[in-house]
């Protein structure tokens, strides 16, 4: 019986798929370390990494390569939007992995945040949070968050005029101070509690917007000493990227 004839697959493509697939499950990478990864050689791969970026599907920040933008368009139109908590739950549980403590996705109503999906770090003891509870609206991380990505106007007639809500000794509820935190989470694009919800816990948030106003918010959440400040800035940087990417992948079909 004779044998089926190779299929013959083109070397530059089957770089290119490669390099999609290795960036999908590694993060950001350099040009040295992705084309060690894949034992070939940097000139080689340099042209393929051209060519992604171009389509939109890689994108280069400074030294690192990162996937783009483009492979989000081709999967809305091949599959249409998708349900939040689904979209979110894979950047959630990178979240989770990467920094051991618990992350957390939350859609803002009317009556507070529900929170709609919740992770564990599975480092040690976890801060827990339960689907279907419902947080205070101004609940600070989140609420700071929420605030800072609403336009000005809407984000002063949503808090009033009244008292801010006070939930343990370091609250902030003076207004010059509160208004100065989000109009910093509104600069970095993330918030940061620092016990002032809860004692002895810290947490990290990011909105999610798909149009005028938040669709969601991302959040870590931990013991003071599982979020030092020194990695805020890190912390909040993955956060903001995962908002980035879920806002986008909530995004209307294209006509």
């Amino acid at each position: 019986m004779a044998r089926e004839p190779a299929r013959y697959r083109p070397p530059a493509v089957a770089r290119a798929l490669e390099a999609v697939e290795r960036l999908a499950e590694g993060g950001p990478m350099r040009l040295s370390g992705l084309a060690r990864e894949m034992g070939v050689g940097k000139s080689s791969l340099l042209g393929v990494l051209a060519a992604l970026e171009e389509a939109g599907w890689v994108r280069r920040e400074g030294n690192l390569y990162r996937l783009g933008e483009g492979l989000l368009r081709v999967a809305r139109r091949a599959y249409g939007p998708w349900e939040v908590g689904a979209v979110a739950r894979p950047f959630l549980e990178r979240l989770a992995e990467r920094w051991g403590v618990t992350s957390v996705l939350g859609v803002p109503r009317p009556e507070g945040v529900r929170i709609e999906v919740c992770v564990p770090g599975g480092r040690g003891m976890q801060v827990s949070v339960r689907p279907g509870a419902v947080l205070p609206l101004l609940a600070p991380a989140t609420g700071k968050a929420l605030l800072a990505a609403l336009p000005p106007d809407r984000a002063r007639a949503l808090v009033g005029d009244g008292p801010l809500p006070r939930f343990t000794d370091r609250t902030i509820t003076e207004a010059a101070r509160f208004w100065a935190e989000v109009e910093g989470a509104r600069k970095q694009g993330y918030a940061v509690d620092d016990g002032e919800y809860l004692e002895g816990v810290r947490a990290v948030a990011a909105a999610v917007t798909t149009g005028a106003e938040p669709a969601a918010l991302v959040w870590v959440v931990g013991f003071a000493a599982d979020l030092p400040r020194d990695v805020w800035d890190r912390v909040g940087g993955d956060l903001r990227d995962a908002a980035d990417l879920i806002g986008k992948m909530l995004q209307p079909r294209p006509a």
